[in-house]
């Protein structure tokens, strides 16, 4: 069974590559939708998360305030390394039980893309047969950050320059997807690429 992994940086666009994978057939699995689930109030992830935080990133309906805990992590380095060492041991085992059901569920046939942002740092990279780095320019990740996501933009430049270098992800991928043209366009290059990444084992 083919375990594909899927990376990239801020802004690029590796969600909608993830998506269209899917619609080829591909099970997909996202690493932001677990620590999503994770920081649901009554998870213990989501328990730890505020005592070490405080009650300050607690909203009025009971739920973290990811925005604020982003804006708190994103401008101190000690503080990210917290959050990560309090949330990736639970979101890697989520992951690797997403793939083991999918070889339960869907057999040896299926392809599953896992998508993490953070892949190589943190340590993923022997998970996969192949893995794929979504890239867009600097300018095209702000652009999307900014308008997209209603972030300012030295708010945009912080999650950009706090992630690994995006050419150095692109040197340690088996495939590269540029993705500054419309959608059709990267369609059709995930469509090229998918007997590849099907026939990756």
């Amino acid at each position: 069974m083919p375990v594909i992994g899927l990376t990239g940086g801020p802004g690029t666009g590796k969600s909608t590559v993830a998506a269209l994978l899917g619609e080829l057939g591909a099970v997909t699995l996202s690493a932001d939708a677990v620590a999503h689930r994770l920081l649901e109030p009554g998870q213990s992830v989501a328990n730890a998360v505020v005592e070490a935080f405080g009650p300050q990133i607690v909203a009025p309906d009971g739920t973290i305030d990811r925005r604020l805990l982003a804006q708190i992590v994103f401008r101190d380095a000690e503080a990210r390394q917290r959050l990560e060492r309090l949330t990736h041991p639970a979101i890697l085992a989520e992951l690797r039980y997403g793939i083991q059901e999918a070889r339960r569920t869907r057999g040896e046939d299926a392809v599953v893309v896992v998508e993490a942002p953070l892949l190589y740092e943190a340590g993923m990279e022997d998970w996969f047969h192949r893995i794929v780095v979504v890239a867009a320019s600097f300018e095209e990740q702000m652009r999307r950050l900014t308008c997209r996501c209603g972030m300012s933009a030295e708010e945009a430049e912080r999650r950009i320059r706090a992630q690994m270098d995006l050419g150095a992800k692109m040197r340690r991928a088996h495939i590269v997807i540029w993705n500054e043209g419309c959608l059709e366009e990267v369609k059709r290059r995930i469509v090229k690429i998918w007997p590849l990444l099907a026939g990756s084992v």
